[in-house]
């Protein structure tokens, strides 16, 4: 399944959520959230869709964590965050959720917080050795790879969180381009990292691949559209990137 989740739509702060139907190739309305937000962290654990951090009206980062029911529908209120924050990333590793660095509406954080569901709390863990916003992440390989974002200027450096250690490095393999808010996803064993911004504000439609076997990266042919700040999904043998903004905010 895949839902696409609030957002900003160039006028307003959305609470809507679409659920694709691939049998009809359309989108369909699913109960909304309770609060309207974009730049939020995402993930799935145990068939429950957690959203959680993010900004709305005031553009003042939250902590509130909303939880989705898809067999039933609905939503629900779950711990917060410790520590408010917006463009952070999400990711589920090894039973947890990781909310990942963002800003908390003074500064670019480094702190991370896993979310322990049989504690139904979220518990503070290594944080990042450099601070970072709209980064991208991925599990991969029994860990946690953190993927450029920004801490004032975009970054193409990566840091490997070891979950038994509690502990970050630095990851040896740069990407080819600093970037923030674009998307990265695990696919057959190797990362790939779409769109975002570069330091020259350019708003990218390149793709790179991380193959572990040769350790390094390489571009791949681009997306159709330049974007950032996209909803993206990986569904069986595709990866599905859709909404963003290129200048206008988008629908594709």
């Amino acid at each position: 399944l895949v839902f696409c989740i609030g957002g900003f739509d160039g006028v307003e702060y959305l609470n809507s959520m679409e659920l694709l139907d691939i049998s009809q190739q359309c989108w369909r309305m699913c109960t909304p959230m309770s609060t309207k937000k974009a730049y939020f962290g995402s993930a799935v654990l145990n068939n429950f869709l957690y959203v959680f951090g993010g900004n709305n009206y005031d553009y003042k980062a939250l902590f509130e964590t909303e939880v989705y029911d898809r067999l039933r529908d609905v939503w629900y209120v779950s711990s917060n965050l410790n520590i408010p924050r917006r463009n952070d990333c999400g990711v589920t590793s090894n039973g947890r959720i990781y909310c990942i660095g963002g800003y908390d509406g003074s500064s670019i954080i480094p702190n991370v917080e896993a979310y322990d569901h049989r504690m139904k709390a979220w518990v503070e863990v290594a944080p990042l050795n450099t601070p970072r916003s709209s980064a991208m992440c991925v599990a991969f390989d029994n860990k946690i790879y953190v993927i450029g974002g920004t801490n004032g200027e975009r970054l193409n450096s990566i840091e490997v969180y070891e979950e038994k250690m509690n502990k970050w490095e630095q990851f040896p393999y740069a990407l080819l381009e600093a970037r923030s808010s674009g998307a990265a996803f695990n696919y057959l064993n190797q990362i790939y990292v779409v769109g975002g911004i570069d330091n020259e504000h350019n708003i990218l439609d390149s793709v790179e691949q991380y193959q572990p076997f040769n350790k390094r990266w390489q571009f791949l042919n681009g997306v159709p559209e330049k974007k950032m700040n996209f909803g993206a999904a990986t569904l069986s043998d595709s990866y599905i990137i859709t909404g963003g903004e290129n200048g206008e905010v988008l629908n594709s």
